[in-house]
């Protein structure tokens, strides 16, 4: 469990990018240094919207103060999220949700469907402070964002892509990649993909 209290906090917007098609990165700025572990998440509500409750979006990155969140335009909220400029306030709680355990060495396995790339991006960051684990990572979506995704990895990942429509890397879906269920392996993405993935490496 997280040992940070959830705080309640309007955050300014640093800047809000396109990356591909219809997802974004948005940066917002915290004025305190609060301790945010891969596998947490933050719940978002839009000043001066008609958006009655809160939209939970995990948390893709921070540092420097910074606290990054990728999404994907799906509805109303998020539309409205893309009109977002700087210097823009944004009512949030954060951190809430869970730490991801982690082993202490061995191969690693990440299995991402479209924004389930997010949190585990996050993770990445920290299991690359450990020598003694092999990261490879999966990468699955619609289409060419995934390139968009990859470019967040550095080299020592070893980065497997596939796209529904054939656009970039392999043509199918991310499981289809899925070789090796040695060691750990996390995922994150759509219900059904999840469900593939257990598929793929239960006993």
């Amino acid at each position: 469990m997280s040992t940070v209290k959830p705080v309640h906090r309007k955050l300014r917007v640093v800047s809000n990018k396109r990356l591909a098609s219809d997802h974004y990165l948005l940066e917002l700025e915290v004025d305190e240094n609060i301790s945010l572990l891969p596998g947490q998440f933050l719940q978002l509500r839009l000043e001066d919207s008609i958006q009655f409750l809160r939209r939970p979006f995990s948390i893709f990155d921070c540092e420097n103060k910074i606290i990054k969140i990728l999404y994907k335009l799906r509805g109303n909220v998020t539309s409205l999220m893309s009109k977002l400029k700087k210097s823009d306030l944004v009512d949030v709680i954060f951190p809430l949700g869970n730490h991801f355990p982690q082993p202490e060495k061995g191969k690693v396995v990440l299995v991402s469907g479209g924004t389930g790339f997010a949190p585990l991006h996050f993770l990445v960051k920290e299991l690359l402070n450990n020598k003694n684990l092999t990261l490879e990572f999966l990468i699955g979506g619609k289409g060419r964002e995934v390139e968009a995704f990859k470019n967040f990895l550095p080299s020592a990942v070893s980065v497997k892509i596939a796209t529904e429509n054939g656009s970039a890397g392999e043509k199918g879906l991310v499981t289809n990649l899925i070789a090796d269920i040695e060691g750990w392996i996390y995922s994150a993405g759509p219900i059904a993909m999840l469900k593939a993935v257990y598929e793929k490496i239960k006993v």
